[in-house]
């Protein structure tokens, strides 16, 4: 799945030191112009106190209409800003639903660990395999392992925490009832905002019944290969693909003579064509 890190919202500088410089600039230019200009009119001293209370508001005017044409032309970045903040919430915030969804919804076992070994997530499909609940798990260290896949486990979890993932790698662990279980691993660093690596991801998929399969298929191929029995196997269309020990001892052919031929190399010609075809045809039937 691509990643989908929000944009980041440019940043608007305010610019303090411009608003003081104009606001000091304003100032001494008041103070100074207008002692100047009112020394040049002439007034009741009686009404000094009115003339100052006008100059004071005047500066206050002033000032304020200057410091606003000044910070007018930021509103609008800012605007933008606070727009670009919100649609980066907004895409963080369906992001986070989409993959929490899919943690949710997977088929496989997916857990999140810290850098010490203990879970900080745990979805649906842990739970049905491994018979704990997340309320169980959440916090503690992982209880799939045993005193015997402790060294393995701590070796995985280092890899992994040095920025190597594990793709489907065979381990065992076990499930609530102490049963031991087969996976599939796959593993690998999850890191935070920074790029750090903050703890690991888990996702295994259970092969116990695979496993349990391809060990009674092993364990009849050794008794056919180790059978006093002749055996032979064709495909469909009749060529030899398999001939036990037994067989190449009985024919005095080798496998790698009978592999890929005709079991018609092995006619005697003491049966007739009928033999061959009453044969095949209850084969094939």
């Amino acid at each position: 799945m691509p990643s989908h890190r929000p944009p980041a919202a440019a940043p608007v500088e305010v610019q303090p030191g411009r608003v003081a410089l104009v606001y000091a600039v304003i100032g001494l230019a008041w103070i100074f112009g207008s002692g100047t200009v009112l020394g040049l009119i002439p007034f009741d001293p009686a009404v000094t106190g009115a003339v100052e209370i006008v100059k004071g508001t005047g500066f206050v005017l002033v000032t304020a209409a200057a410091i606003y044409v000044l910070l007018r032309g930021r509103a609008e970045e800012i605007g933008q800003a606070h727009q670009q903040l919100r649609s980066a919430i907004d895409e963080h915030r369906d992001t986070a639903a989409l993959l929490g969804g899919i943690f949710e919804a997977a088929p496989l076992p997916i857990y999140t660990l810290d850098p010490a070994g203990r879970i900080t997530s745990w979805n649906p499909a842990a739970e049905r395999v491994f018979g704990w609940t997340a309320a169980e798990v959440l916090g503690a260290p992982t209880p799939l392992v045993t005193s015997r896949t402790r060294d393995e486990f701590e070796g995985i979890r280092e890899q992994v925490l040095a920025g190597e993932p594990i793709f489907s790698r065979e381990i065992v662990r076990r499930r609530k009832n102490d049963d031991p279980v087969n996976l599939k691993l796959w593993s690998a660093p999850v890191r935070d905002g920074r790029g750090s690596i903050a703890g690991f991801l888990a996702i295994m998929e259970d092969i116990t019944a695979s496993r349990a399969i391809e060990e009674e298929r092993a364990r009849l191929a050794a008794a056919v290969e180790q059978a006093d029995e002749a055996i032979l196997i064709t495909d469909a269309k009749a060529t030899i693909v398999y001939v036990n020990p037994a067989f190449e001892r009985a024919s005095g052919y080798t496998r790698a003579e009978l592999v890929g031929a005709n079991p018609r190399v092995l006619k005697s010609g003491h049966q007739d064509q009928d033999f061959y075809k009453l044969m095949w045809s209850t084969l094939a039937a």
